[in-house]
């Protein structure tokens, strides 16, 4: 009789998996068949780009699939979610044949920061786009709450099945003396690491009144290692850097730009802790939480403008990157998330992935984006460079590369022949070779610099 009601809770959560996402479970399935086809082939039935053209397709189809259902399930209209539901699918569909025709030789740089925005603005909607309408975050919050420890169990779970058939395959040739094709191995990663955690986690996520949990759980647990560690850890980091602030105001000097990374971990754990107090905050249980979160933003804000001039000194000494153009970015988005959770009292915290994922999503997707004004500047100031400070003719070969860099200064030369590496390797940018030969090797002439400052570089 207890087998009998197991089996029957198994079979009516795969129906209702089948049931809320057909379309999901459709990519998903499909992926792992192609990964099996790919696996198990004799001889290369695809090439790699179409392998990854496929896996990209399937790939983010489950995901998008499924953030539209979540949506859909929340709007009355049903002709606008057909709509979007093709429109998007048809697009998905265009940007995969999109990859699959570009060249060889194409700069993946800037499509690939155009595609990675895009898809943590798709993961981030599952979490946040079915509860457009809610007053508050707490629904979202507890959504978000069962979704990740429902995924954390699917994939335990299958992980567990994973280890005990490898062992077991494994067994066969260490008694038996068999020889094992190494890709049963794979497809028990395939088909336990992937599709069963990835159906498992489907027919778990909460529908109706319970996706809708307006409830607001609070954890006593939780609420103590957030005080009594959490918090404390926090406190250490604000004390380390308004003491070096001090130093660097009394000795009246420029911070370093490492700093950053230490404000970037303190603002972090500021939203973290955040988001983990919000129900507590919400009910109102506790005034030193209370405190805390209206607090601990305020406290940060001295330390961002720290950051700021860090960040500035970085631009002013060494130019425009793309990582400082992003890094300027998440400062600017630190100011924003800390003077809204003041103003807002942390009421609302939904906001705070909706508006990163925006930025992120402006300064990636757009024509005029961060990775297509760094190549430019890059390109400018180097072409500006060279034909100021070259008088031969051009473009360089190696040897008068070499003679040239040993003109300038050991900084100025080191930053050139990195700015000259990233337009060839990551740009892959050909107009560089009307200034530079194309075999230049740039890698050795990095270690002459370091190794040789005042040694003519084409001797050695």
């Amino acid at each position: 009789m207890k087998k009998f009601f197991t089996r029957q809770i198994i079979i009516k959560s795969v129906e209702q998996c089948l049931k809320r996402f057909p379309v999901t479970v459709g990519f998903t399935v499909s992926l792992a068949v192609f990964l099996l086809i790919v696996c198990w082939g004799k001889d290369e039935l695809f090439t790699e780009r179409q392998t990854f053209t496929i896996n990209y397709y399937l790939t983010v189809g489950s995901l998008l699939s499924l953030s539209l259902r979540l949506w859909g399930e929340e709007v009355k209209r049903k002709r606008i979610v057909y709509i979007a539901n093709a429109l998007l699918h048809l697009l998905l569909l265009a940007d995969a044949g999109y990859l699959y025709l570009l060249p060889e030789d194409f700069p993946f740089l800037e499509t690939g920061l155009a595609h990675g925005s895009t898809l943590t603005a798709l993961g981030l909607s599952i979490f946040t786009l079915p509860f457009f309408r809610e007053k508050d975050d707490i629904a979202s919050w507890n959504f978000t709450l069962q979704l990740v420890s429902h995924a954390v169990t699917s994939w335990i779970i299958g992980g567990i099945m994973c280890g005990g058939l490898c062992l077991l395959t494994a067994s066969f040739s260490g008694l038996f003396g068999l020889e094992v094709n190494g890709n049963f191995y794979t497809t028990w990663l395939i088909v336990f690491c992937l599709t069963l955690p990835s159906l498992l986690f489907l027919g778990q996520i909460p529908a109706g009144e319970a996706k809708h949990d307006r409830t607001g759980h609070t954890s006593a647990f939780l609420s103590k290692v957030i005080r009594y560690l959490f918090l404390p850890l926090l406190g250490c980091y604000l004390l380390v850097l308004y003491v070096y602030a001090l130093k660097i105001l009394v000795q009246w000097q420029l911070p370093d730009g490492w700093v950053s990374w230490l404000v970037i971990a303190l603002t972090a754990g500021c939203i973290g802790v955040e988001f983990c107090m919000y129900p507590s905050l919400r009910q109102g249980l506790s005034r030193f939480e209370q405190r805390m979160a209206r607090r601990l933003p305020i406290a940060i804000l001295p330390l961002l403008v720290l950051m700021t001039i860090g960040i500035a000194r970085r631009f002013n000494d060494y130019g425009i990157t793309l990582n400082r153009l992003y890094l300027l970015t998440l400062n600017i988005w630190f100011y924003i998330v800390c003077i809204g959770l003041f103003v807002l009292r942390a009421r609302r915290i939904q906001w705070i992935a909706v508006s990163f994922a925006g930025i992120f999503l402006l300064t990636s997707v757009l024509p005029v984006n961060y990775a297509r004004l760094t190549h430019r500047y890059m390109f400018q100031a180097l072409s500006i460079q060279i034909q100021t400070s070259y008088k031969g003719e051009l473009p360089m070969d190696e040897e008068q590369y070499l003679d040239w860099l040993a003109s300038l200064p050991r900084e100025t030369a080191r930053l050139t022949n990195s700015r000259l590496k990233i337009l060839d390797y990551t740009f892959k940018d050909k107009e560089i070779h009307r200034l530079v030969a194309p075999d230049i090797n740039y890698w050795g002439a990095e270690k002459c610099i370091k190794e040789n400052s005042e040694v003519h570089f084409s001797q050695k």
